[in-house]
């Protein structure tokens, strides 16, 4: 059996204080929601709302909520399979998402990424054990915008049986549709909530704000899995 070392950056006082410190901040300060369904969601189960888009969370709302989180969350493969236990020292290895430029396989020369090179790159990764999960490696050149991540799903799923990590900047639409697909990939919306098999990667920009996209996909993902 091998062991690990563990990096330990601060003890227990140290996390208490910073979870302390971040309490205070979400009470106090708040953060910014500018998605209206979401800041209704949240007001109706006790954050303060303002004229802006500032919202604030008390203590005991925050205290409920990781209460109710799940400590183990586990993303499937397409077959209904556990594939990744996210929880506490797992690692997984996959790769990256959305570039608008590849170098051709064949020919070495530098080109528009187009959306075979989604499907190729989804077929190399399934064959790779060392990958655990994909991403859609290209985003597909004459593709409209708002079709980009409804392609990109299909064409990762039907070449890879692995788990998939999704990014939208299309907006709600796409995601919508994406999110139906995945849901069929599981067998109903039912069957998915149980056994998951996307990953919805939703980045934000600090601090306490988020951009247009992911603030609409990201509220979308709350409502889909909370």
């Amino acid at each position: 059996m091998y062991g690990y070392d563990r990096l330990t950056l601060t003890d227990s006082d140290g996390v208490e204080e910073l979870h302390r410190s971040a309490l205070e901040v979400l009470a106090s300060t708040g953060l910014n929601v500018h998605h209206e369904p979401m800041r209704k969601r949240l007001a109706a189960n006790g954050a303060g709302i303002s004229d802006g888009p500032r919202v604030t969370l008390p203590e005991e709302m925050v205290a409920q909520a990781l209460a109710t989180a799940s400590r183990l969350v586990t993303i499937h493969d397409r077959s209904g399979s556990p594939a990744l236990s996210l929880t506490p020292h797992q690692i997984y290895f996959g790769t990256g998402s959305d570039l608008f430029f590849t170098r051709d396989a064949r020919t070495g020369q530098r080109r528009g990424a187009v959306l075979e090179d989604v499907a190729r790159s989804a077929r190399l990764c399934d064959a790779l054990p060392e990958i655990d999960f994909l991403m859609s490696f290209a985003t597909p050149g004459g593709v409209a915008a708002e079709l980009v991540e409804p392609r990109q799903y299909p064409a990762m799923v039907s070449n890879s049986t692995k788990p998939v990590i999704m990014t939208v900047c299309s907006g709600l639409s796409a995601f919508e549709r994406l999110h139906d697909m995945a849901c069929a990939v599981a067998g109903s919306e039912e069957v998915f909530r149980e056994q998951p098999n996307y990953v919805m990667y939703g980045q934000f920009v600090s601090p306490l704000h988020h951009d247009r996209g992911a603030r609409v996909t990201g509220s979308l993902v709350l409502v889909h899995l909370g």
